[in-house]
């Protein structure tokens, strides 16, 4: 009777662990894309991230556990904002994309080790332009329809990682 009880309990645990866990990575990543192929599959799906990231700190550890090198968003002006973070098969299997909106037009910042770089390019009639900056030891490419980059500019290295935010439940027992 114990050993079924056991075996029910880790069947469920499990059961539940696979409903809850985040996708595995082969079930995010699309076949080899070029930047616009991207930008045009995530424009017509409606444009959603694979994750959104709650604050500074897991921003950086997802590029640093994706990259081994931490990256940031510099406070972004008004009309520009970051919408979340998704796989993109573009340079390598595990580049970056990352989401986001300028004014309205959909922005796309792929992001991915420097030494995986190549040449990319988006062909002239999609109406899409590519503005290439090197962050440390990362690429990064911003995909717009806009005749500037807008976000690509804001990424940056920090000194270090951003400790999580406390838990309002645990600031007050700090603070009282």
């Amino acid at each position: 009777a114990a050993a079924a009880i056991i075996a029910i309990v880790l069947g469920s645990a499990w059961f539940v662990w696979d409903q809850i866990k985040p996708p595995d990575f082969d079930t995010v990543v699309h076949a080899p894309q070029s930047p616009a192929e991207y930008y045009r599959m995530k424009v017509d799906s409606g444009f959603k991230p694979s994750w959104k990231c709650e604050n500074d700190a897991e921003f950086a550890a997802s590029f640093n556990t994706q990259f081994g090198q931490p990256l940031l968003l510099r406070a972004l002006p008004l009309g520009v904002a970051a919408g979340g973070i998704d796989y993109c098969n573009t340079l390598t299997p595990t580049s970056v994309g990352l989401l986001g909106n300028v004014n309205d037009k959909k922005v796309i910042v792929i992001v991915d080790k420097l030494a995986n770089d190549k040449p990319l390019d988006v062909p002239p009639q999609s109406g899409l332009h590519l503005f290439r900056r090197e962050i440390g030891n990362l690429v990064a490419y911003e995909v717009t329809p806009l005749d500037r980059a807008s976000v690509v500019d804001f990424l940056y290295v920090p000194e270090r990682v951003p400790p999580p935010p406390v838990p309002p439940a645990e600031a007050e027992v700090e603070n009282g």
